[in-house]
């Protein structure tokens, strides 16, 4: 992806504009890490934390991803009760997950499980949406809504199947 297109100017998000907008001048940074906010002219997310072409670019959710990486640092046991040390891998999955996360998704609670898996849940009034980050790129999905079977499903990140499975499911773009 090229991000150099003659007469065409990169918009981002500056502290000064995020404060405009209502969101606390403490989130938006030049050097923090952003993610791509709206949807390019043909529609797609661009999964690039460079800036892009035609894009607001700012981190939508930074204490999850810093509670990610805070709780990526534990180590063994980490919870007096034999718990296995958090994957980096796993972490750092989860971490970019939360990053390209479209402004529409609920809000995203993060934790580790006792195997040492990055977990991202959802909760949106009667839903409940749970992304165990395996590491190797592998995740399990799980879905539940009132009155209605719940859902589960795992595969690679890079699989298209699962791709297709989560958009049905959650309504909205897996990247990582």
């Amino acid at each position: 992806m090229s991000n150099s297109v003659s007469g065409t100017a990169t918009i981002v998000l500056t502290a000064a504009l995020a404060a405009t907008a209502g969101a606390p001048s403490s989130y938006a940074s030049p050097v923090q890490p952003v993610r791509n906010v709206l949807l390019d002219s043909d529609g797609t997310h661009q999964n690039s934390t460079a800036p892009a072409l035609d894009h607001i670019q700012y981190e939508l959710w930074p204490d999850a991803t810093k509670r990610l990486r805070y709780l990526g640092a534990l180590g063994e046991d980490h919870d007096g009760e034999g718990a296995a040390a958090p994957s980096r891998e796993s972490i750092a999955e989860a971490v970019s997950f939360v990053q390209q996360l479209p402004f529409y998704a609920p809000d995203p609670i993060v934790g580790i499980d006792d195997d040492g898996n990055a977990v991202v849940e959802f909760h949106d009034g009667s839903e409940l949406g749970q992304l165990i980050f395996k590491g190797d790129r592998a995740v399990e999905a799980f879905y539940s809504r009132s009155h209605a079977e719940p859902v589960s499903f795992e595969g690679s990140c890079e699989d298209g199947q699962f791709l297709d499975a989560f958009v049905q499911t959650f309504g909205f773009r897996f990247a990582a």
